[in-house]
């Protein structure tokens, strides 16, 4: 699946297992990618935050003593971006879901409306996490 995300992509795939005696696959990782980064983990929400997480609260190297003053303040606000961060991967990951869920029901309208949501909450998620 492909999501536009500002102005860019975002590729989602997940990748299943099927088993022998099974009838049903297995999701075993979700692998998420843009033109500059690529990340994956056991669900979609892992791979969300490993993807937008690792930038969360990050910070660059001071090129004077204005910069410096700016860099305490972003430490003190650090964790707030890292809580609304991971808000916003679980609530990517639940519309996702739940996208998903719509879809293999044959509910298509009411699919894509939680597809626009996904659109939205990875918008916030690229603001407030840094660039993917």
């Amino acid at each position: 699946m492909v999501i536009p995300v500002g102005n860019g992509l975002l590729y989602v795939q997940p990748i299943f297992l099927q088993a022998d005696r099974s009838p049903m696959p297995e999701l075993r990782m979700v692998v998420l990618a843009t033109q500059e980064r690529i990340a994956y983990g056991p669900n979609f929400a892992a791979a969300l935050a490993n993807m937008f997480g690792e930038t969360a609260g990050k910070k660059e190297e001071p090129k004077d003593a204005k910069d410096t003053k700016k860099e305490e303040t972003k430490e003190t606000t650090a964790p707030t971006v890292s809580t609304n961060v991971q808000d916003l991967v679980n609530r990517a990951a639940q519309e996702f879901n739940d996208y998903q869920q719509l879809t293999s029901q044959g509910k298509l309208a009411d699919a894509g409306k939680k597809l626009e949501d996904l659109k939205r909450t990875l918008e916030e998620l690229k603001k407030g996490g840094g660039k993917p």
